[in-house]
């Protein structure tokens, strides 16, 4: 499914979310995508489960509410760069009594006056020079975006070794649980995709690495609207028999694509259901082996549990570039309890744990839960307001129809902080709870 809700206007902004430490119902079993008819998570105000050109169902704006194609101001419907043109005709009042005419809004020279009012004789509006007259603040629409400096980026690296399908298939509900938080976050989270192994990179393989262990690499470069990619590649780049699973070179290549240009919002997600591995510099006689028996009997050094190279890059990620990694395990009773231990200090040293411990998930059905919380904590509270800066005191701003109060001593509600609109408390932790929000804001 590739249709995404999208920021809205009147002043308001949609946040569509399913969160990476977020909330939401469990992902369909099947290959197919999400469907907003029985996903759990349900449409915000203003829209409606809608199908596409594919038959797939996703949340679009209902009939009527689609949303300008424009993110500037406009004040009274007219371009207001140049000399100011005068406003609309009236609508005819009560008992009989034509509306006023609109106000002109003007430019950088006077404009005319209104239009006289319809039948009853409603008198015409005056024009105004330069920026409007204070009334102007209910004829502003903005598309509210939040700040660029608060959209973290997150690079999504996902184990594909076969046994991640071997004896349970956690493949097909990672990548329905992917799809979901993706679209759901788009707009307010950039996301991309590392793959490993990946055995077939352009140029083929040096000679010396195996197909088994190929390093991962970036397949869907970091940035807005990449669900549809993302998934895509998922769907086309499964698990097959024999590959192994090469972490710390995966984490590398996603460092190292975000080090370009370090934001200091800068993540790594890695869902695996193993211990890392693909070190041949470790001696198989005396190594931890992943499949919890011996790397001896076939000399597969390839198997021994990769523990101090792999903390070591995720450490270096945070020291160097401040890039943190989050560590979701799918594990179940067979998982090897050096493993578990490895993929907590990984959490550890990339600044993410909880009570020292990875995100641990046991059970699939919990999956998209624990994935959407995970992203869903980085879903930004801080708005640009731009012009509407100035209308501060008249904002009436509410989250799913209901009026969040504004608050100076920013404990919980709203707050202008350094001329942006920032949501507090439990105004910011209901933005970041998983689901889709519509957040509004108007002049009263």
């Amino acid at each position: 499914m590739t249709s995404v809700l999208r920021t809205w206007t009147v002043l308001f902004l949609v946040i569509s979310g399913c969160s990476l430490a977020l909330s939401c119902a469990e992902s369909p079993a099947s290959g197919a995508g999400s469907d907003c008819r029985n996903d759990g998570l349900g449409c915000p105000n203003g829209s409606v489960c809608v199908a596409d050109v594919r038959g797939d169902y996703y949340c679009g704006p209902s009939e009527g509410q689609r949303p300008p194609e424009q993110d500037a101001i406009v004040i009274g419907g007219a371009d207001a760069s140049q000399s100011g043109a005068g406003g609309q005709a009236g609508a005819g009042g009560r008992s009989g009594s034509g509306g006023a005419g609109g106000v002109g809004t003007g430019g950088s020279s006077g404009g005319s006056g209104g239009e006289p009012g319809g039948a009853g004789g409603g008198p015409a509006g005056g024009g105004n020079g330069g920026g409007g007259p204070a009334d102007e603040c209910g004829q502003v629409r903005l598309l509210l975006k939040p700040s660029a400096g608060e959209i973290a980026r997150v690079y999504v690296v996902v184990d594909r070794s076969y046994s991640m399908v071997e004896r349970v298939d956690r493949w097909t509900p990672m990548m329905n649980a992917l799809e979901n938080v993706t679209q759901a976050l788009d707009g307010v989270v950039q996301f991309g995709l590392v793959l490993f192994p990946d055995p077939y990179p352009q140029g083929g393989l040096p000679d010396n690495v195996r197909e088994s262990c190929a390093p991962g690499r970036v397949h869907v470069p970091v940035a807005h609207d990449t669900s549809a990619e993302i998934v895509r590649w998922l769907d086309e780049e499964r698990p097959r028999f024999g590959l192994g699973t090469p972490t710390a070179s995966a984490l590398q290549a996603a460092g190292e694509a975000l080090s370009g240009a370090p934001t200091g919002n800068d993540y790594i997600l890695l869902a695996t259901d193993g211990g890392p591995g693909c070190n041949f510099a470790l001696d198989y006689e005396s190594c931890v082996c992943l499949n919890g028996a011996s790397c001896l009997l076939f000399e597969m050094p390839q198997n021994c549990l990769d523990r101090e190279r792999t903390v070591t890059v995720v450490r270096n990620l945070v020291n160097r570039w401040g890039i943190k990694t989050f560590v979701l395990g799918l594990t179940d009773e067979n998982f090897l309890p050096e493993a578990r231990g490895v993929l907590d200090e990984m959490a550890v040293a990339g600044q993410t744990a909880v009570d020292g411990r990875h995100f641990e998930v046991g059970r699939l059905d919990e999956l998209q839960r624990q994935l959407a919380a995970t992203a869903g904590g980085l879903v930004p509270c801080i708005y640009d307001l731009g012009e509407v800066l100035r209308f501060a005191d008249r904002l009436e701003v509410s989250i799913d129809g209901q009026v969040v109060q504004r608050d100076r001593t920013r404990t919980t509600g709203w707050a202008i902080v350094d001329d942006q609109l920032e949501f507090t408390g439990a105004a910011c932790a209901q933005l970041r709870d998983g689901r889709a929000h519509e957040v509004r804001a108007e002049c009263r």
